[in-house]
């Protein structure tokens, strides 16, 4: 995925928007072209049909823009299992993020990433999909990109989503207001060693000026009834600063900033890595110019003891690198919700309460 649009994308979005009469895509187009300095449109076309294509359109026909800011700032598309959320769709200090939570599963082109997310914010990656498109079906596209091991969800003892047509999630959920969101995905039918009875993962995000606040809850239990490992997994494009005692992580990109926190459980177990099994080798000569390999953090986070359910609950703030003061976080409701500055965030089985300033919002 892209942070940010090239003028392939500037270009695509406004053919799609005269052909479908959608104003916000044109006027999506107009202001990537305007940030990219107006490239023209043969500098963005892959293929001669579809220069022809830009070239042959009847200018006359071309819907009118509309404002961004009257798009909402999130949508869910049930029918596929994808959220996007946008904190500020037309700033170049707007923050992403996207959760998948797919009906289709994990097979052909799909990966094996239910309930996973990725986050950007001043248009770099903050939190993203680790690995490489090296070549289809390659050792590290098989071995890596398209696994669960590659995504940020989970690792049941070790094992993630089979690449099956079976395994799939579903987005249980999504409402948002005025500054605030909530996503549910339901993942529990995409693990069959072991089987699941519950994965249950929701997203709150709470708007902020330059700062923004995703909560994340996940509630997990297997079938079996046995003792499980639950590895929580986060990748990112920069080595992050771990401090494993107080459970925080920050990482830092050129412009962006996300801080982490595992408020439960307590007492995680964590490991860090920069290494991809299989290695990332761009062996194909017509990709070696194209592709340019770089260097990704894996962070695992394990409960000290095996059980047969457990609770997660991180708070990560994304804004501005060098940013001033960020608010404070801590875990409250004996771990079931968190404070971030003035607001509090409590999840149960049926969903999350949000209230700011001491008022119910949600």
């Amino acid at each position: 995925g892209q942070a940010r649009p090239d003028a392939k994308v500037a270009y695509f979005a406004r053919m799609m928007a005269d052909r479908y009469g959608n104003p916000f895509a044109a006027a999506y187009s107009e202001a990537a072209l305007e940030q990219l300095g107006r490239p023209g449109p043969e500098s963005a076309m892959s293929s001669i049909q579809a220069l022809h294509s830009w070239l042959a359109r009847d200018p006359a026909a071309s819907v009118a823009p509309q404002p961004l800011e009257n798009l909402p700032a999130g949508r869910a598309f049930r029918d596929v299992g994808m959220v996007f959320l946008h904190s500020d769709f037309a700033s170049s200090s707007n923050a992403m993020l996207e959760f998948k939570s797919s009906p289709y599963g994990n097979s052909g082109h799909a990966h094996g990433d239910q309930n996973s997310f990725n986050l950007a914010a001043f248009g770099e990656w903050l939190i993203i999909d680790s690995g490489y498109y090296t070549s289809y079906g390659d050792e590290h596209h098989y071995g890596w990109t398209v696994t669960t091991k590659a995504h940020n969800t989970l690792l049941v003892d070790g094992e993630g989503q089979p690449r099956e047509p079976g395994p799939h999630g579903r987005i249980a959920g999504f409402e948002q207001g005025d500054g605030w969101a909530w996503i549910a995905g339901d993942a529990t039918k995409a693990y069959l060693k072991p089987r699941l009875e519950r994965f249950i993962r929701q997203i709150v995000w709470l708007k902020g000026g330059e700062t923004q606040a995703y909560v994340i809850h996940d509630s997990i239990a297997g079938a079996d009834g046995g003792a499980h490992r639950f590895d929580w997994l986060l990748h990112m494009p920069a080595k992050p600063d771990l401090d494993a005692e107080e459970q925080t992580a920050i990482v830092r990109t050129e412009s962006a900033e996300g801080r982490i926190a595992w408020l439960a459980p307590a007492a995680l177990q964590f490991q860090l890595s920069d290494r991809f099994d299989p290695p990332a080798v761009v062996w194909r000569e017509d990709k070696q110019a194209k592709l340019k390999v770089a260097d990704q953090w894996h962070l695992t986070a394990t409960p000290a003891k095996a059980e047969n359910s457990q609770t997660f609950l991180t708070v990560i703030l994304a804004g501005k690198r060098g940013a001033g003061q960020w608010p404070a976080v801590e875990a409250i409701a004996d771990g079931a919700g968190a404070r971030i500055g003035s607001a509090e965030i409590v999840f149960d089985e049926a969903g999350a309460s949000i209230a700011r300033d001491g008022k119910a919002i949600r």
